[in-house]
């Protein structure tokens, strides 16, 4: 009942003076995990993604993750260490690297049986971020064994869409703050403010340049997200269409006809 709700709108137009100060990029965060093995009893959620054995061929382990626009090297390196725990009170020891180079080390005991509370979160500075490739490893001592859960690398993304698509976010800060935001196709975009998902603002206002476009706001003293995507990148939904004589037909169609969407691989039924 009443009015219909409306997506509010804030004018970020730049002004004729610069921001107090200009953002290049923001903080990107890439997460790898895989669910490969099944441990109900000893696992917090009952998958994990390798397993380095005490005394075996398992000593070391990595996996690749690809930086792409990268605006310099530094970054934060986040992973979980645990296990195991069919030995009382065993000293384990893991170090991490990132392209070859030591980012930290994390020890740990686990006392006999499953025990979450000692699992260790480890979290390190990393300066040796590159675009493309880059490798996460772990190594741990022979007489260890450790699971590998997950790990989460973090570094500074430039301003720049891919597939006419940028979201992205800032931190708190008491300032006004100047956007420059490339790598768009030509034609319409939009952008918004999703700070709070289910309250988006549309930002009107910003400077189209070429590839891109410039705008200003005021962070306010709070954390800020932004979503920016070219019109002609707005997922279109594809369907594929089974052609019968008739659907009153018995031989000649099934019992009921799938219109399949393409995008959110969702199947409309479509029934006799």
């Amino acid at each position: 009942a009443g009015a219909p709700r409306r997506i509010g709108e804030r004018d970020v137009a730049p002004l004729y003076s610069p921001g107090d100060t200009l953002i290049t990029w923001y903080e990107e965060r890439i997460r790898s995990e895989k669910d490969l093995y099944y441990d109900p009893v000893y696992v917090d959620d009952r998958w994990y993604w390798n397993f380095l054995k005490m005394n075996g061929s398992t000593s070391y382990f990595q996996s690749e993750f690809f930086a792409t626009d990268v605006a310099d090297a530094s970054g934060v390196m986040k992973t979980k260490a645990y296990g195991p725990y069919n030995y009382a009170r065993y000293q384990n020891t893991a170090t991490y690297l990132v392209n070859s180079v030591v980012a930290g080390s994390i020890s740990w005991v686990v006392p006999y049986g499953y025990n979450p509370s000692s699992m260790r979160i480890l979290e390190a500075a990393v300066s040796n971020i590159v675009e493309g490739r880059n490798v996460f490893g772990v190594s741990k001592p022979v007489d260890n064994e450790m699971y590998i859960f997950w790990y989460e690398i973090f570094y500074h993304r430039l301003l720049r869409a891919s597939q006419g698509a940028l979201s992205f976010g800032v931190p708190e800060r008491e300032r006004r703050a100047r956007y420059e935001l490339a790598g768009f196709p030509a034609g319409e975009k939009l952008l918004f403010d999703v700070t709070v998902d289910e309250d988006p603002v549309l930002c009107t206002g910003w400077q189209s340049v070429s590839g891109g476009l410039i705008f200003e706001d005021s962070l306010q003293g709070r954390p800020r997200r932004y979503a920016a995507v070219s019109r002609t990148a707005f997922r279109k939904g594809d369907l594929s269409y089974a052609s019968v004589p008739s659907l009153r037909d018995e031989s000649a169609c099934p019992d009921m006809v799938i219109l399949y969407h393409e995008d959110f691989r969702d199947a409309a039924l479509a029934l006799k």
